[in-house]
């Protein structure tokens, strides 16, 4: 799994002697570029969330947890305390899995295994052990460094049981193909395959080829004649966990399960799919591709549905376009006359909106791509829930790490109330009680799931369950008597770790009493809703191998198939909620799957139909994935076999958790040596990252050295993770030296000889520093930066006259050249920062941010630098993006003006283009009358503002499909203005001499691979004798 991390330098060239937290630094590059670069590039993967960020949302840890150990067989297995019930459980499951894959795979893991728990979704998020954001739909993360598998329990055993497999495929995958522990190397060469590749084999093993949800996916996909060839199947439109387990089980259905294990061993020996699967199948891939498309065809073809029975339902939120394709988790209100649902019409984000049930939206209700108030709104595995008079709206989120209860006043869209539930890691699908008083909601507490009821008046908790079984998406009788939910208690087997089907359940909310609603054998039952009469529940059931809409009768078990679609009735997952009925208003809503998209549709309750038997549906026809003949089903059977591997926890021992620094990444050693007209010379330099199995604890060593100058870099730097507030020490040294070459010709006794002279200046900065950062939320934070730098300097000439005509030396001489004293700085800086901005291609988008820094400077210099740099971005009307900047950046104080530290210079294309000093011409500068002058750029302090319209010009011109188009290009009309000045030489608004310079033009920016964005300009600077003029350069937009 891929995480990104977004981190922006901030301005360009403010000075050698002021190198701020969050990149406020110009130095000239010289010989020791490389190092800084790798300097700062460690920062950023190491130091995130800290001082290495200008701008950058942050990872938050509300919690500090104090870390325990088991000790299994195969694995260490790290959690903190509150949920060791929990992950004694997973510790078995992981065992049991262990066995599974090892005999599958013929393989077993180099060196034992970390596993890590979290008690939920909130606290995984936390993580240190994964660099940067963790979203909503990761389940789980295999990382390369350590090889660590790091989940949440989700509270459901049969979620934790699939996740534990799923990545433990993955450390399969790195220790098959890597030689030792070196997942980094393992790591690298399974980047040479396809999602579809390694995700798909994880989702294959840990699920087998009997799968409603994927088997889902490949019929739509047949059916609106999208089914990709193998060589299209890396293309984002296909998601590889669905394509690429259903490639698998076609591949192991006709060349056997021990495919898997020959496939991954060979990857060592190949260098693509294509050679794999000649090396190990015989078969090239394009046949391979044709037989597997030709098989899937005719698979889907054999699907025989009834599609009368959802004739009469309209579309309320289609997913016609593929920027919008997710509309989910309808609620309809008790009269049937509005919806709530979540989608991503607006684009950036996945929203709240209210609409009437002709479809039109009301109000959105919030808007989580800017607004950092909640940091989830659960929206995979949860709906919220009308009040029974209709004016109110529950549902849960995240606020600050913790789950809080929301009801909002639907006829003004304002929070009405927030209810915390600190003691709750993670609530789900609220539900009124129809005397509109009570709300009962599903909980994971400490890594299980139960049900509670909350008091809304009182804030009254109180708990309902207490068990190892899943109690999910509850419902509330019309009568106030009864509670259905969705369970696995009903044929569990909690001593093997057995859970049953997820079935539908009763519970007597006055004894507390549970019984089973009958239903079909072997198939899912979720997602309950009443009738108005509460003597009947709708549901969904893949009984079949197809979720669809089902009705019962409470009292004789009477059942009634109410849809009958070729895809499935599902929201985002297997188990997301989907269906909403209205009994009172006769009316149902539900998210139909198709065309690659989630619509949500609505319908007539149907009269009474026809009775089924259950037996009539049993099986899972449907679901599974081709082809049905298969060569053996080694897989299958180890799915099935729920006791062999499983151990007692008697077998395991626990510890407290005790943090040791290991080796995660030695840099590739780099050693040079050559001569020259000046002699030998030998270099090289090294860099070692270090942290502990926690990521709590991180540490950088980095060398290089070069014999010639004697130039000596090094870092150290170590950097505290374990609380809220991260913190950090560094000490660097880092040499700068400049070369400037002076050659001509001139007489030694008559003889015509060559003279070449070298100037060689060195500064060398060293520094010790502490720093750190504490984040109020993922949006906000306050840094907070001091240390002592001392700066030497060194410089000599060397001279060499050599004869013109015979080569005789007649000079070679280095001669010292007097420097300045050095200088002995300590400094200190405070920063506010916040970023609500969301990026598009190659600049923000929407949003804003902002930096409000000081930092005062004393010792051989004194003087105080003041930032204040303000951002904001607003979307008038899709698609086009208004960017606003405005940014002071200064020196003031004794010695602002000192002729030691080096000017500003707002002539850099991310300040005021057409400006650069590579656009000059010579006659432009020397001109006369018309010359234009060049101090007009430096100065001490400097103000800029800028002002663009920013819009994808493919996207705007419908040439290609998606946001931006065809092309990845961001296109944007400007304005920029700034001035520079010195105390001395005032600008006009503090009663000076110095005017605005500004510009306008036209840019365009190309996101090339992710790696870079590269801008070219085409401006009109107004202050400037010239015409239009090109700049080219690599940056974002601001």
């Amino acid at each position: 799994m891929t995480i990104s991390h977004r981190c922006e330098p901030g301005p360009n060239g403010l000075t050698a002697l002021e190198k701020q937290s969050g990149g406020l630094c110009r130095l000239k590059f010289g010989r020791n570029t490389k190092l800084a670069c790798m300097a700062f590039l460690l920062t950023v993967v190491f130091f995130s969330g800290s001082r290495a960020q200008y701008f950058g949302r942050n990872k938050v840890q509300y919690r500090t947890f104090d870390y325990k150990v088991i000790t299994t067989e195969h694995f260490d297995i790290h959690y903190h305390e509150a949920i060791e019930k929990a992950a004694l459980l997973g510790a078995r499951m992981a065992e049991r899995w262990y066995e599974r894959l090892s005999t599958l795979l013929d393989h077993e893991l180099s060196g034992r295994q970390v596993l890590v728990f979290y008690g939920n979704h909130s606290e995984f998020i936390q993580t240190n052990i994964i660099y940067g954001d963790l979203g909503e739909g990761t389940g789980g993360v295999t990382e390369s460094l350590k090889r660590r598998i790091v989940l949440p329990l989700s509270g459901p055993l049969h979620q934790t049981n699939y996740i534990i497999g799923h990545e433990l495929v993955h450390a399969f995958q790195y220790s098959l193909i890597g030689p030792g522990r070196s997942s980094l190397v393992a790591g690298s060469r399974l980047g040479r395959y396809p999602l579809w590749f390694i995700e798909g084999m994880a989702e294959y093993l840990s699920i087998g080829h009997v799968d409603p949800h994927t088997a889902m996916w490949m019929r739509d996909a047949v059916m609106k004649g999208d089914f990709p060839d193998l060589k299209d199947l890396a293309h984002p439109k296909y998601f590889p966990y669905r394509y690429g387990q259903a490639l698998w089980a076609y591949m192991t259905g006709r060349y056997g399960d021990d495919v898997a294990g020959a496939l991954m061993q060979a990857i060592s020996r190949t260098e693509s799919v294509r050679e794999l699967f000649k090396v190990v199948l015989h078969t090239e891939m394009d046949s391979l591709s044709r037989e597997w498309g030709e098989a899937m065809k005719a698979w889907a073809e054999s699907v025989e549905v009834d599609s009368s029975l959802i004739r009469g339902s309209r579309p309320l939120a289609e997913a016609k376009s593929p920027m919008n394709l997710l509309h989910v988790a309808p609620s309809l209100s008790p009269d049937g006359t509005r919806l709530v649902y979540l989608s991503t019409r607006d684009l950036f984000s996945l929203d709240m909106y209210l609409a009437d049930t002709t479809g039109r939206v009301i109000r959105k209700l919030t808007n989580t791509a800017v607004d950092p108030h909640y940091q989830s709104i659960q929206y995979i595995n949860s709906s919220g829930d009308w009040s029974p008079d209709g004016k109110r709206f529950a549902f849960t989120a995240i606020r600050k790490g913790e789950p809080v209860l929301v009801i909002m006043e639907l006829e003004s869209g304002r929070t009405w109330k927030e209810i915390l539930l600190p003691e709750l890691g993670e609530a789900i699908s609220p539900v009124w009680g129809p005397e509109g008083r009570r709300i009962i909601l599903s909980a994971v507490v400490n890594g299980l799931n139960d049900l509670f009821m909350v008091d809304v008046e009182t804030e009254k908790r109180t708990r309902l369950t207490q068990d190892l079984y899943a109690e999910l998406q509850p419902a509330w009788s019309p009568d106030g008597r009864t509670l259905a939910f969705v369970t696995d208690r009903f044929g569990a087997d909690l001593e093997n770790l057995v859970m049953g089907e997820y079935r539908l359940a009763l519970m007597d909310l006055e004894t507390g009493d549970i019984r089973p609603v009958p239903g079909f054998d072997g198939a899912k039952h979720i997602n309950p809703e009443w009738s108005k009469d509460s003597e009947q529940l709708y549901f969904l059931s893949d009984a079949g191998g197809i979720t669809n809409i089902y009705r019962i009768r409470i009292e004789d078990g009477r059942l009634e198939k109410l849809t009958d679609v070729y895809t499935g009735i599902t929201g985002i997952s297997e188990m997301s909620p989907a269906l909403s009925v209205a009994d009172g208003g006769r009316v149902m809503a539900y998210t139909l799957y198709q065309k690659n998209g989630f619509s949500i549709y609505m319908t007539e309750i149907p009269e009474e139909q026809t009775a089924i038997e259950p037996s009539a549906l049993s099986g899972m026809r449907y679901a599974v994935l081709p082809p049905v003949e298969r060569m053996n089903e080694k897989v299958q059977a180890a799915l099935e076999d729920r006791e062999t591997g499983l151990p007692q926890t008697e077998e395991f021992s626990k510890s407290d958790y005790r943090p040791r620094l290991r080796l995660d990444y030695l840099s590739r050693p780099t050693l040079v040596f050559g001569a020259d007209r000046f002699g030998g010379f030998i270099g090289g330099g090294v860099s070692l990252y270090w942290s502990d199995m926690m990521g709590e604890h991180n540490l950088v060593t980095m060398g290089q050295v070069d014999s010639r100058f004697k130039n000596y870099s090094g870092l150290l730097g170590y950097l505290n993770l374990r609380h809220r507030i991260n913190w950090g020490l560094s000490v660097e040294q880092i040499p700068y030296y400049y070369m400037l070459m002076a050659q001509g010709y001139t007489q030694v006794e008559n003889d015509p000889a060559y003279v070449e002279e070298i100037y060689i200046y060195k500064q060398t900065n060293r520094t010790a520093a502490f720093f750190m950062s504490y984040p109020f939320s993922r949006v906000q934070r306050l840094e907070f930066q001091t240390g002592y730098r001392n700066i030497d300097f060194y410089s000599e000439i060397r001279t060499r006259i050599v004869s013109a005509t015979s080569n005789k030396t007649y000079l070679d001489k280095t001669t010292p050249i007097p420097v300045a004293d050095p200088l002995h700085l300590f400094q200190t800086s405070a920063a506010l920062v916040y970023d609500s901005a969301v990026y598009g291609l190659a600049s923000p988008i929407l949003g804003q941010r902002y930096r409000f820094e000081v930092s005062p400077v004393l010792g051989t210099l004194n003087y105080q630098t003041v930032l204040a740099d303000y951002r904001f971005y607003a979307m008038p009307r899709r698609p086009f993006t208004l960017a606003m900047r405005l940014m002071h950046y200064g020196r003031y104080g004794k010695n602002a003006e000192d002729n030691r530290l080096y000017p500003l210079y707002i002539g850099y294309q991310g300040f005021i283009r057409g400006y650069d000093y590579y656009t000059f011409t010579m006659d432009e500068m020397d001109g006369a009358g018309s010359a234009f002058d060049v101090n007009r750029l430096l100065g001490t302090k400097v103000a800029v503002a800028n002002l663009e319209l920013r819009f994808p010009l493919f996207g705007l011109l419908g040439l290609g499909s998606g946001y931006y188009g065809g092309l990845p290009i961001e296109t944007a009309l400007f304005f920029d203005a700034g001035v520079a000045w010195f105390d001395y030489d005032r600008p006009w608004f503090l009663g000076g001499d110095r005017r605005l310079l500004s510009s306008y033009g036209l840019a365009m920016r190309v996101n090339m691979l992710g790696f870079v964005v590269a801008e070219v300009d085409i401006v009109k600077p107004l202050e400037r004798n010239t015409g239009w003029i090109w700049q080219f350069g690599f940056t974002t937009g601001f």
